[in-house]
Formats: C-alpha cells, sequence, structure tokens
C-alpha cells in the first residue's frame, strides 16, 4: 500500500479556513455579548421588580399586571420592548436609558 502525502490534497488548506471561520464567528459572539451586556442587558428585565413597582405607580390602583415579557430589543439604541396584561388587555412599554451614565432608566407606555 503507498503511503499518501496528505499535504499535496489540499485538506491542510481547507482546514485553516474552517477554523478562520470558526474563530471569527466565536469572536463576532464575544464581542456581540459584550455590546449587548453593555447596553440593553444592564437594563432591568421587563419582569423584575424594580419595572414593576415603576409600573404599579404608574397605573390606577387595584390594576391587576400579569405576564410581563420581553417581544424586542434595540440594542444600538439600549431598549428592552415589553408586553405585559393589564386587566386582561394586552399593553405594550419600553425600558430605556434616561442618562448616558446608565444609572437611571424610563419606563413608558407606547
Amino acid at each position: 500500500m503507498d503511503n499518501i502525502d496528505a499535504s499535496k490534497l489540499g485538506y491542510g488548506s481547507t482546514q485553516k479556513k474552517r477554523m478562520a471561520v470558526v474563530i471569527f464567528v466565536i469572536l463576532s459572539f464575544l464581542i456581540f455579548s459584550f455590546y449587548y451586556n453593555s447596553t440593553v442587558g444592564r437594563l432591568p428585565k421587563c419582569n423584575s421588580d424594580e419595572v414593576m413597582e415603576v409600573l404599579s405607580n404608574k397605573l390606577p390602583a387595584g390594576t391587576l399586571i400579569n405576564n410581563p415579557q420581553q417581544y424586542d430589543s434595540n440594542v444600538s439604541n439600549a431598549i428592552r420592548y415589553c408586553r405585559v396584561t393589564l386587566d386582561n388587555e394586552i399593553h405594550n412599554f419600553k425600558i430605556m436609558w434616561y442618562s448616558e451614565n446608565k444609572d437611571r432608566y424610563i419606563v413608558s407606555f407606547l
């Protein structure tokens, strides 16, 4: 049986291309994750205690607040888009930064 020189078959360059693609995908994911966590990721979640308190302060006393959940986000503008059921009606609201320091946020109905 003859020995085959794998370097002449081009396997090395294909593996290098695959590895470059894998590294690119991993780095892209890490960069996006860092960017997301530094903007939208630090905003309180739609169902957080802080947001629920703000909502209950904005609404008439006795309003039933159920099932708050995020349905979208805008990473470049650092906004969470949320839905909540208020007295059996679905309403949309958003959470966004109030200050550039990202130490205060706004909850507003759409």
